[in-house]
This record gives structure tokens, sequence and C-alpha cells, in this order.
């Protein structure tokens, strides 16, 4: 296995573990163009959020399982 082929497949492992562990937050993540990819909610405040996805010009909506929960 290739060396950058190897650290792919770690950094992908790694940010679908985030993903999953973060999902109750309040806030989530939607990079541009991942419309068929789940949402990343495993943000607290909108800030964080945004902070995320303004190099990807994605978007930050309040989580759907969410509302009216908090």
């Amino acid at each position: 296995m290739s060396r950058i082929l190897a650290i792919s497949l770690l950094l992908a492992v790694s940010a679908g573990a985030a993903s999953a562990q973060g999902a109750n937050e309040k806030y989530c993540a939607q990079m541009k163009g991942q419309t068929a990819e789940p949402l990343n909610c495993s943000y607290k405040t909108m800030e964080q959020c945004q902070e995320t996805v303004k190099a990807d010009q994605g978007n930050c909506i309040e989580n759907p399982k969410m509302k009216g929960k908090m």
C-alpha cells in the first residue's frame, strides 16, 4: 500500500469517527457538493460550524434531529 493511500485512508476513517461521535450536537455542516453525504452534526455553536465550512463554501444548519429539543 502506498504511503499516500495509507494516509488518505487514515484521514477518511478519522473524519468518519469524529462525525459519528458528535452526531447529536445542535449544528450541522454540509460541505459544498456533498448532498448525498450525511450531515456532520458535531458542532455546539454556529461559529464552530461556520469556521469549518468557510474554506469549502459549505453551509451550516440547525440539527434537524434536535429541533424543538434545545
